[in-house]
């Protein structure tokens, strides 16, 4: 978790750098550590499921969202991937950013956005622990 502090912090450093000038900036500071810890929470997760190919899952993943979450492609150009960007998390992450940057208060959208981005982290850790469950109940079973 401190790996996603110390990204967090420097996520905020070359922000102030490059003059992206939030709106109100304890709330691009908040986001972009919620963003942070959720993505990072994933692929411990990912890594702890799949080992190494959970890491290679992640890194797939991010490059497929990076294209259909409306950020370099737009929408309209996506057909049927605009269709599936909502069950991706980074799409959330940028709505959450983008609302951050724009928004003077924290609102509703905003709200639902990093809900939307922490339900991830959730579902997968749910996921883990009954695999794991499973896992060593079958171990046992068999001893």
């Amino acid at each position: 978790m401190a790996v996603a502090v110390v990204q967090a912090l420097g996520v905020v450093v070359f922000s102030v750098l490059f003059k992206v000038n939030p709106n109100n900036f304890g709330l691009f500071a908040f986001n972009i550590l919620f963003i942070s810890l959720s993505f990072t929470v994933i692929a411990l997760i990912l890594n702890r499921m799949m080992g190494t190919n959970g890491l290679i899952l992640m890194v797939i993943l991010l490059a497929v969202q990076a294209l259909i979450s409306n950020n370099i492609v737009p929408t309209s150009a996506l057909g049927i991937f605009n269709k599936i960007a909502w069950l991706l998390p980074l799409t959330y992450a940028v709505n959450a950013l983008n609302d951050a940057i724009n928004a003077v208060y924290f609102g509703a959208g905003q709200l639902l956005s990093l809900i939307g981005l922490g339900i991830y982290p959730v579902i997968l850790g749910v996921a883990m622990l009954l695999l794991e469950f499973k896992k060593k109940r079958n171990q046992l079973a068999t001893d």
